[in-house]
């Protein structure tokens, strides 16, 4: 009742009563027990629970089901997500904004990101920066967070550098937000872990902003690697892993 008539529970563990159940629970459907990437009984237990969810709303809200129908889609939130871009039907050269500093690559067959290369000859001590050009199209302030990979502590064979994040906007001087985007996640254990890490940024203005970044650290094995930007209306938390 707290969360609106249109709020349903996803019953993917029925016998879980707490969230250590529910990791150990979802650990045993997930490949090598890696707490993140389903296996096929995973994905078979959220294909049955999806269905068992939809039955529910349509007799919840009376849905004609020999008579289906698609409303209009309301410009709302904005999710830009490059990860996976052949699960989307994507080219991997289809980013529809602006970018500095940073050069498309998949670093598996699957999985893609925006690396942080900087400018060409630079490093750090010469400002290695990049940036993503981005519009909050809604007339009102909206909140901004950003994805980006991230590791377990010591992981065996990636690391990452903590990166320095601003956001300028073009009818505002100077930066307007900053925050460290750290790409180490205790949210696993002592589970060796590569995944998608948020960082919410706060709110931005209508109009056109600036995301720019800057790796903080030179000891480390690969650049920073962005995966994706959410502008919402409310806060966006990503509950997969460690939020800041």
């Amino acid at each position: 009742d707290e969360l609106g008539k249109n709020t349903f529970l996803v019953d993917i563990f029925a016998d879980a009563w707490n969230p250590f159940d529910y990791m150990e629970n979802f650990a045993n459907i997930t490949c090598d027990d890696d707490y993140h990437h389903p296996c096929h009984i995973g994905h078979s237990r959220y294909a049955a629970a999806i269905q068992l969810l939809l039955q529910k709303i349509m007799l919840t809200n009376n849905y004609p089901t020999n008579k289906p129908s698609i409303g209009e889609w309301i410009q709302h939130d904005t999710c830009n997500n490059w990860f996976e871009p052949n699960v989307l039907g994507r080219e991997t050269s289809d980013v529809d904004f602006s970018y500095e500093g940073f050069t498309f690559a998949c670093f598996t067959p699957e999985k893609c990101t925006l690396e942080l290369v900087g400018n060409e000859g630079t490093n750090l001590e010469h400002a290695v920066k990049g940036s993503i050009t981005i519009k909050n199209l809604k007339e009102k302030d909206q909140h901004l967070a950003v994805l980006f990979m991230a590791t377990n502590p010591s992981h065996d064979k990636i690391s990452y550098p903590k990166t320095k994040v601003e956001i300028l906007h073009s009818g505002k001087d100077g930066v307007i937000l900053e925050k460290i985007a750290d790409p180490i996640t205790l949210a696993y254990g002592d589970k060796e872990v590569h995944v998608a890490k948020s960082l919410t940024l706060g709110k931005i203005p209508p109009g056109e902003s600036i995301i720019r970044f800057q790796p903080l650290e030179t000891d480390k094995k690969d650049p920073f690697r962005l995966v994706s930007y959410m502008i919402t209306a409310d806060e966006a938390v990503y509950q997969g892993v460690s939020q800041k």
